[in-house]
C-alpha cells in the first residue's frame, strides 16, 4: 500500500486562536489519518505589539494541535518588509524558512495546500508533488487588496491542480483561470459536537445572563452591522444579546468604533470575550435563537460561507441571517429578513417563541445536515464550468485530488 502524502498547509490565521474553516478542514483530515502540518508564515516586524508576536517564542515551536501538526514561528527570525522584497510574501530575496514536517518516506513529496495569495511564494520553495488553493473569502474585495496580490492569486490558480472556493460568488471573483476551474467546497460543522450543545451544562458566564438570549459567536470586527444590532437591542429590552468571540476591528474597522461602543453600553448587551472551540457548543446550544447579522453594504463578508451558520444550526436551535447569496441553499432552515428593524424584529419574535422558521431539528432533516453529518469538509461541489458533483475527502481520494494530485 502506497504511503498516503503529508500536506503543508500554508494559511494566515494563528491556530490557536478563534476556530476558523481552516482549522475545521485541516482537523479533519488529520482525524483521518493524513498527515497534516499548518504553518501561517514567519513573523515581521509589523506584528510587534500584536497577539501573534506575544503568542511566539524566541525560537520557532513545532507542536501537535487537534491532529495537525503546527509550525509556529519564532521572533528570532522576524523580518522587515519593504517594496523591494515585497510586502505580501515573507521576503522573498532571502528565502523564508520553510515549514517543518514529519519525515516521510525517501521520495515521497507532500502536497502543498494554500489559502491565501500571500503565500504564492512558497511554490518555489516548498518541493510538492502538487497545489492545492483554496480561497476561503473574496480576497479582492477585502482591505489591503492591490496589483501584486491580484498577480499572486492569478499565479496560484494558473499552478494549482485543484481550485476550491467556498462558495459560487467567492469562485467567481478569482483571479487568473480560478473562475473557470474551481470547485465550490462550502464550510461544514462537526454536526456531533454541536448536536450535543443544548445537553451540556450551560457555562457559568452565559448561565448568569438571563433568557431569552438572542447569540451570536464568531469574530467582533466590521462585518456586523452593529447600528441595526444596537436598534434590536433598543427596540427588545426584554431580550438579552449575548456575543461570544475576540473584538476584532483594526485600521479599516475603526469607522464602527464608536456604533460599538454605543452598542456596548446597553444594559442587556453581553460580550463573553473570545472562548475555546471546544466550549462553543454550549454556548450555542443554550441560546434561545442563534443570529447573524452581517451588513447588508458590499464587502468580502458577502460572498463567504460562514461557518457559524452551519454550527447554529446544528445545535438544533432556531437561525435568523443576513440574506447571504451562499445562503440561499437554506432557504426554510433559516429565517433571512431584510436589513432592516421591522424585518428582523418580525423574524427573530417567533423565534423566540418557538414559532419561526428554522425551528429545532431542522438541521439533520435538511440536506445540508445531511450532507455534513460526520464529516467537517463534505459539501455541495459544482464547478466553475457548470458540472455538479458533491466532492467529499473519500471522493477526492478516489478521483486524486480531481486533477492529477494522488491523495494516497
Amino acid at each position: 500500500m502506497h504511503e498516503r502524502r503529508p500536506i503543508i498547509a500554508l494559511a494566515p490565521n494563528d491556530w490557536l486562536t478563534a476556530w476558523a474553516g481552516r482549522q475545521q478542514l485541516l482537523s479533519r483530515l488529520a482525524s483521518r489519518a493524513w498527515t497534516v502540518v499548518s504553518y501561517n508564515g514567519p513573523l515581521s516586524i509589523r506584528d510587534r505589539g500584536g497577539s501573534r508576536w506575544s503568542r511566539g517564542g524566541l525560537v520557532s515551536s513545532f507542536a501537535r494541535h487537534d491532529g495537525v501538526w503546527v509550525d509556529t514561528p519564532g521572533r528570532h527570525s522576524a523580518y522587515l518588509p519593504t517594496p523591494r522584497l515585497g510586502f505580501h510574501h515573507p521576503c522573498p530575496r532571502r528565502g523564508p524558512r520553510r515549514p517543518r514536517a514529519p519525515r516521510p518516506k525517501s521520495g515521497i513529496k507532500p502536497i502543498l495546500l494554500v489559502f491565501h495569495p500571500r503565500f504564492a511564494g512558497f511554490i518555489d520553495l516548498i518541493p510538492s508533488h502538487g497545489i492545492v488553493y483554496h480561497a476561503y473569502d473574496a480576497f479582492s474585495e477585502t482591505p489591503g487588496w492591490d496589483r501584486s496580490l491580484q498577480e499572486l492569486e492569478g499565479r496560484l490558480t494558473e499552478a494549482a491542480s485543484v481550485v476550491f472556493a467556498v462558495s459560487h460568488e467567492v469562485g467567481r471573483k478569482l483571479a487568473g483561470p480560478g473562475p473557470e476551474k474551481y470547485l465550490e467546497l462550502p464550510n461544514g460543522a462537526d454536526a456531533m459536537a454541536f448536536g450535543a450543545g443544548p445537553h451540556l451544562p450551560c457555562p457559568a458566564a452565559l448561565a448568569a445572563i438571563p433568557q431569552p438570549r438572542i447569540g451570536y459567536v464568531g469574530r467582533i470586527s466590521m462585518k456586523l452591522d452593529l447600528a441595526l444590532l444596537r436598534q434590536m437591542a433598543l427596540a427588545r429590552p426584554q431580550y438579552q444579546w449575548v456575543f461570544v468571540g475576540p473584538v476584532t476591528f483594526g485600521r479599516e474597522g475603526a469607522a464602527d468604533l464608536d456604533a460599538f461602543e454605543g452598542l456596548r453600553q446597553l444594559r442587556n448587551v453581553h460580550f463573553l470575550g473570545e472562548k475555546s472551540y471546544k466550549d462553543l457548543p454550549a454556548y450555542q446550544g443554550h441560546m434561545q435563537v442563534n443570529i447573524l447579522c452581517y451588513k447588508s453594504a458590499p464587502g468580502w463578508w458577502v460572498s463567504c460561507s460562514p461557518l457559524k451558520i452551519f454550527e447554529y444550526l446544528a445545535t438544533g436551535r432556531p437561525v435568523v441571517a443576513t440574506a447571504l447569496a451562499s445562503l440561499a441553499g437554506l432557504q426554510g432552515e433559516i429565517d433571512m429578513p431584510e436589513a432592516t428593524l421591522p424585518a428582523w424584529l418580525g423574524s427573530l419574535d417567533p423565534a423566540v417563541a418557538g414559532t419561526g422558521t428554522g425551528t429545532a431539528g431542522s438541521f439533520g432533516s435538511g440536506t445540508f445536515g445531511r450532507v455534513r453529518r460526520g464529516s467537517g469538509i463534505a459539501g455541495s461541489g459544482t464547478a466553475g464550468n457548470g458540472t455538479v458533483g458533491r466532492p467529499t475527502l473519500g471522493s477526492l481520494r478516489r478521483r486524486s485530488w480531481s486533477r492529477g494530485l494522488p491523495g494516497s
